[in-house]
């Protein structure tokens, strides 16, 4: 389970070890036919890599570990650009 104060974080497909750097609540609805919309809601974790840092890309995981979004270069700024939103601090 990852927290806010985790570290030495394995993700999946990435390459070394990851730390927490943020954190928040989101909420996505799927696109989908009137009536059918699912609403997902998550805490998820900013992640920076421990030995490239800034120099690299984030990314974003749920408490889980599971990859939300890669090539993370703004923060959660990334992820409401791709239909998430915030809903605010834990």
């Amino acid at each position: 389970m990852v927290t806010r104060d985790s570290a030495h974080i394995k993700v999946a497909g990435h390459v070394g070890r990851w730390y927490a750097v943020d954190d928040g609540w989101f909420r996505w609805t799927e696109d989908t036919p009137v009536g059918e919309a699912r609403t997902v809601r998550a805490h998820l974790f900013l992640l920076e890599h421990e030995t490239y840092g800034d120099e690299a890309a984030n990314v974003i995981v749920d408490e889980d570990g599971n990859l939300v979004l890669e090539d993370v270069w703004n923060g959660f700024d990334d992820l409401e650009d791709i239909g998430w939103e915030i809903e605010g601090g834990v």
